[in-house]
């Protein structure tokens, strides 16, 4: 957030691309604008926005203490400087589930909150639905914008697993890297790419990426007891698949949270305030 205002305060939108630049040879990660003068902010790290968002919103609603609301209120307000169209729709996922999950106690609240509620849906869906619609439109805009870069690394990385029956089912191995060269990019020697799910299925085969969903399947069912915290990693699966950090340091440390605030639960640790060493 600090970076974006930075920016908007700094740098015309005609003349900020030698910082972009600085950030993308660095390494640092990117930042750009649609020409609006709001500068997205795509640094390491920031897929771990929207989670900590829902973890605030779960941490909320099981203490009712009102710090958890407000960092979920600034990691959602962070999440929109983030730069990531897929965070949004992890979060509004997320939101709706967990609005349904709670249906039986909303249905009890009456009077002052069910009406903030309700104007709250008016004014804010309108303005979501079309900031989406700005969004995609922006990023389908010729095959080298961002939704049109993907398409095309869907198309190279199915069709270099189509060669037989064997390597549809099998896979071409782990680290198998591309020989292509497409007029939207050169994939010759890439292991980055957008489509982070469909490289690991080139590589895995369908065989073998079903196994490994059904371990993860098994190890949610071991470690993570609570449907609520289930909803978090499902959603924060559903906005890291379309991107490379699916399975990378940021989905070790969402793993590690999750089974950490499921042993506090069972500890009844969460709620009480009181914890024990022994339960980590």
């Amino acid at each position: 957030m600090a970076i974006s205002l930075y920016l908007y305060s700094t740098w015309e939108v005609s003349s900020y691309l030698p910082i972009r630049h600085w950030f993308l040879n660095n390494g640092f990660g990117d930042v750009y604008t649609y020409g609006n003068g709001f500068f997205r902010v795509q640094i390491k790290g920031n897929a771990l926005i929207p989670f900590f968002a829902m973890v605030s919103n779960f941490l909320y609603l099981k203490t009712q203490q009102k710090k958890y609301r407000f960092s979920e209120a600034f990691l959602l307000l962070a999440t929109l400087f983030a730069g990531n169209f897929m965070y949004l729709i992890g979060c509004g996922f997320y939101y709706i589930c967990a609005f349904l999950m709670q249906t039986n106690y909303l249905s009890k609240v009456r009077g002052l909150k069910n009406i903030t509620l309700l104007f709250a849906s008016i004014l804010i869906v309108p303005i979501a639905v079309t900031s989406a619609v700005n969004v995609i439109e922006k990023k389908s805009t010729g095959q080298v914008s961002s939704i049109g870069t993907r398409i095309d690394q869907a198309e190279v990385l199915l069709s270099d697993m189509s060669d037989d029956v064997f390597t549809v089912l099998a896979g071409k191995g782990l680290g198998n890297t591309l020989d292509v060269t497409t007029s939207a990019r050169d994939y010759t020697g890439n292991i980055y790419f957008e489509l982070q799910g469909v490289y690991f299925l080139n590589q895995l085969g369908f065989i073998f990426l079903a196994l490994y969903i059904l371990a993860l399947f098994y190890l949610y069912s071991k470690f993570i007891y609570f449907n609520h915290l289930g909803l978090i990693y499902l959603s924060y699966v559903g906005y890291a698949i379309s991107n490379p950090y699916i399975l990378d340091t940021n989905h070790i440390i969402v793993i590690i949270t999750l089974c950490l605030l499921s042993r506090l639960i069972r500890a009844n640790m969460l709620v009480t305030g009181k914890f024990s060493r022994n339960v980590y």
